[in-house]
């Protein structure tokens, strides 16, 4: 980080009291985020007399945040940004972010060392690690099985229906745990009437993330001889409107960047390597990519979609080899891309977004994500449920969920897990009494 900061002054030798004064505040932010970690725990999981206690030792780290909240938005980050820096050059440094913590928290991450990296293996490790441990469990999981509905029982849900090889199978539970998106929950799995208007309203009205167009590329040399290193890397263009970041246009929207074998050699041949390119896309852009709707509303991806997703990728593989890496095409073995059709057919979340809704203030204040649902027993357990998304997130609603069943079911169980998420007990301690219990 001190590195990072030096080099920021060396470029812009006029900003060094901004400079000091951003990474001081960026720092605060690391060390309230590294004490967060026992403030994982929702609402729906705490009693009247806990949400008292756990808002009065929070606050300490929380007002530290809040300050920083009301910059978001075009004008938002500009006058976030002022307040440290007096030049155009510095804040264009910034120019594709959406807000002012966007800008921080990065550097609060780096400097705790935070940087969500994956398992030795790639993401499949994850995938792996769910399988056996659902196994373990004597679960048994369902594949090329799609939710068709969920079965209520006036306002409660007892089970769902599904398609499973072309047929129509039901399945009974005491309780429903959704990882879908919430549009598709709301609008495709329940009655019209089962949700209220007013909530379907806000969820319309939500900040979202956008969908990606991506290329998966394999190299026939490891990546750093071209210059990539296991750092994301940002390639964005100056003195554009900060919506053309995420407009889907190759040439000027913000690209990401990272060479995953850098960091993992595991995951390519020995001599070859990978790199993942990331363009924010929206599904409605291109005239719809230029697929198609057939006779019972199915997207056709036609000829012209085919054209017109190699096109961009040519277009993206051209900016990169012009403006970063030279000789980048003379190295590509093949390559996939995946457009935003291609992330909704894969998980039907909806419009392909990569995630949920946006961290923010708008959605803060409409309480659009929450755990627990309008139907009794039916609940929100994937990354919709709060507000991000990714692994992170998804992982900390699953662990909400448990909590609010459990806290029915089990109360025991409850009050230990609680106390360990809580930061009041060891995992060794967890696990011994949670073994005395079984036995």
């Amino acid at each position: 980080i001190q590195k990072v900061k030096e080099d920021f002054k060396i470029n812009f030798p006029n900003e060094k009291k901004g400079i000091d004064k951003f990474f001081r505040h960026a720092e605060q932010l690391s060390t309230i985020s590294s004490k967060l970690t026992n403030f994982i725990r929702s609402h729906e999981t705490m009693t009247l007399f806990e949400k008292a206690v756990y808002h009065t030792r929070m606050l300490p780290f929380i007002l530290p945040i809040i300050k920083h909240l009301k910059y978001a938005g075009n004008e938002g980050v500009k006058k976030g940004l002022s307040k440290y820096f007096k030049g155009d050059d510095i804040k264009d440094v910034f120019n594709s972010e959406v807000d002012l913590l966007s800008c921080l928290l990065p550097i609060s991450w780096a400097k705790n060392k935070d940087y969500f990296t994956t398992p030795k293996g790639g993401s499949i490790s994850h995938v792996n690690w769910l399988i056996q441990k659902n196994h373990s469990y004597g679960n048994q999981i369902l594949l090329r099985t799609k939710a068709n509905s969920i079965i209520l029982d006036n306002k409660k849900a007892t089970g769902i229906t599904a398609i499973n090889k072309n047929k129509e199978i039901a399945i009974s539970a005491e309780y429903i745990v959704s990882a879908s998106d919430l549009p598709s929950l709301y609008n495709s799995l329940l009655p019209p009437s089962a949700i209220s208007s007013v909530t379907k309203q806000k969820l319309e009205n939500s900040v979202m993330y956008t969908s990606s167009f991506t290329i998966s590329v394999a190299l026939d040399c490891p990546a750093q001889e071209l210059g990539f290193t296991e750092e994301l890397i940002s390639l964005s263009k100056n003195n554009i409107p900060r919506y053309e970041h995420e407009n889907s246009n190759p040439e000027l929207s913000k690209l990401s960047i990272i060479a995953p074998s850098v960091r993992d050699t595991s995951i390519c041949p020995t001599g070859q390597g990978m790199l993942t390119i990331y363009m924010a896309a929206s599904m409605d852009k291109y005239d719809n990519w230029k697929t198609k709707k057939g006779e019972n509303g199915e997207t056709i991806r036609t000829k012209e979609y085919y054209n017109l997703k190699e096109d961009i990728a040519q277009q993206l593989l051209n900016r990169i080899e012009r403006e970063l890496a030279p000789n980048l095409k003379k190295h590509i073995l093949f390559y996939e891309t995946a457009s935003p059709y291609t992330y909704n057919r894969y998980t039907d979340n909806y419009r392909g977004t990569m995630m949920g809704q946006r961290p923010g203030k708008i959605n803060m204040q409409n309480k659009v994500a929450s755990h627990i649902t309008e139907i009794e027993n039916l609940f929100v357990g994937g990354q919709w449920a709060e507000l991000g998304g990714g692994i992170p997130i998804a992982t900390r609603s699953a662990m909400n969920t448990m909590l609010i069943i459990l806290r029915k079911k089990n109360k025991r169980s409850f009050k230990l897990l609680a106390k360990y998420f809580d930061g009041k007990l060891s995992l060794k301690k967890l696990n011994s009494m949670l073994e005395h219990m079984q036995n």
